[in-house]
């Protein structure tokens, strides 16, 4: 079969990484913890730069590479596509030194020579690609019979890539995101009305399209009026873009930073972006740093086994720092005394001088080669024993709230000022708020459902709960908040309790 009869469009590189991008599917994340469908996949436009990402993410976190079973699958009804992906991709895990044997069982297990449609898939995280763009006058009865019966959505003037759309949706978990480049007609056409009722019925959002009429995001040139769709279920702010003919790689990458930091750059000749919202409610409440809360994460090394240690005698006593590390949190608490100590070469912002401390001296000499090798070493080679953050002394004595960097749920932790957050730590401090009534705040699923679905999900409805979702979080003005709530919600935090919690911020949204 040739790609002109399958509605086989092949999307170039850059466009692929923008909607990776944009899904978090990264390298920077620990992405075994993920499944990803590619519906379709011809000759590997996505599942070449999915594997390859997912073979770095395990590098980078050191997963053995067996885990990578059950994180791909990938479908297509080409043979002969599908033969020439999988010699591309044994390619590709063969750089990565990967075993012959495993390379076959991983071939085995991504790659289904199957119609997507009528596949019995199991639920993913995240699906994502091109599908086949074939109209409504193009498709068999036959086929279209079969797809009528497997779907809810599919009608005689439906094109192909609604009945993907709807099976895709079908596929994702609870949390899960579906990111096409696809015709945009859906959005306003007849025929695509049984599918926005479709969406509307399960809680399905359109919340990013980029519509990409007039630029060149495929190898061929076609007229299917193409946008990047990413929808997910719940309430969510809506990104709509429009692009003109110069938007390329660059206003690409601006584009994905700017979504996931929850802002609207105007300043733009290559496109328009505007940001809306079904509730509108919400909006009408500042984010978190408009409330009066700063935020930011832990201190990064660039070295834990030397920078961090267990041993209270190993430097002179006020070179150690307290530190709050996730592994140490027991029932949301910190422990009564110090588990791990970060050995602190910051002074007042600046850098010690090692003679003054000999033992500290002595000790990061030791370890001087380890140090050395680091990239902001050899950035600052006369600084090579500096951490890659300085040490904020004021940071530590707040009262603040901790967020774990992964969690289930969003699980805000009180630290009354003796512990200095590691990396691994997002970190609440505000000179208005009581921090334990924005800990009950932070705990009500009303803030979860924000944060489900602006945060990368993982498998297992892990979220993601990086500073740039965090920012996008919206709380009621501290004074608006009454004191009956106030102590309420205080308890409630107290207490774990996130029913009474939610109870309190239902009422205070609206």
């Amino acid at each position: 079969m040739n790609k002109k009869n399958n509605g086989c469009i092949y999307t170039k590189q850059w466009v692929v990484d923008m909607m990776l991008d944009l899904c978090g599917y990264t390298s920077e994340n620990n992405l075994s913890l993920m499944t990803i469908v590619e519906p379709s996949c011809g000759e590997g436009s996505f599942v070449i730069e999915i594997v390859d990402r997912l073979c770095k993410s395990c590098k980078k976190y050191q997963i053995e590479p067996l885990k990578m079973l059950g994180c791909i699958r990938a479908y297509d009804i080409d043979k002969d596509a599908l033969a020439m992906v999988r010699k591309t991709v044994t390619e590709l895990l063969g750089k990565y030194q990967i075993e012959q044997a495993l390379v076959n069982n991983l071939l085995y297990d991504w790659f289904r020579e199957e119609d997507f449609i009528e596949a019995n898939i199991d639920k993913a995280d995240l699906v994502i690609g091109n599908p086949p763009y074939i109209r409504a006058t193009d498709i068999s009865k036959e086929l279209r019979r079969a797809y009528s019966k497997a779907l809810d959505t599919f009608t005689m003037g439906t094109d192909m890539y609604i009945a993907f759309m709807e099976k895709g949706l079908k596929t994702l978990n609870e949390s899960g995101k579906l990111c096409f480049i696809c015709s945009d007609r859906w959005q306003k056409n007849q025929s695509g009305v049984k599918f926005r009722e479709f969406l509307k019925n399960n809680d399905l959002y359109l919340s990013f399209n980029c519509q990409m009429h007039d630029v060149e995001a495929f190898e061929q040139d076609v007229t299917a009026y193409p946008s990047i769709s990413l929808i997910q279920r719940g309430m969510s702010e809506k990104v709509d873009i429009t692009c003109n003919s110069t938007f390329d790689c660059v206003s690409a990458k601006k584009i994905v930073d700017n979504f996931s930091k929850g802002i609207c750059d105007t300043d733009s000749k290559s496109f328009n972006y505007i940001i809306s919202n079904d509730n509108q409610k919400i909006l009408d409440f500042p984010t978190i740093e408009e409330a009066g809360i700063s935020m930011g994460i832990g201190i990064a090394t660039g070295k834990d086994a030397v920078f961090i240690t267990e041993d209270p005698n190993v430097v002179e006593e006020d070179r150690l720092v307290p530190l709050a590390y996730a592994r140490d949190i027991k029932d949301y608490h910190f422990p009564a005394k110090p588990i791990k100590w970060l050995i602190n070469p910051w002074e007042n912002g600046n850098l010690v001088k090692l003679d003054e401390y000999p033992k500290l001296r002595n000790y990061f000499y030791e370890h001087e080669d380890e140090l050395k090798g680091r990239h902001v070493a050899k950035k600052y080679p006369d600084k090579w024993f500096r951490t890659i953050d300085k040490l904020n002394t004021e940071l530590q004595r707040q009262e603040k709230l901790l967020i774990r960097d992964m969690s289930n749920m969003t699980e805000p932790i009180y630290e009354d000022g003796h512990y200095y957050p590691h990396h691994n730590l997002y970190w609440m401090t505000s000179d208005i708020w009581d921090v334990e009534i924005l800990g009950g705040i932070l705990l009500s699923d009303v803030v979860y459902k924000m944060m489900e679905q602006n945060s990368v999900k993982m498998r297992g409805g892990v979220i993601r709960n990086q500073a740039q979702y965090l920012r996008k979080l919206r709380v009621p003005q501290y004074s608006s908040i009454s004191d009956e709530d106030k102590v309420n919600l205080k308890k409630a935090f107290r207490d774990r309790d996130r029913t009474k919690a939610t109870k309190i911020c239902e009422r205070l949204y609206g």
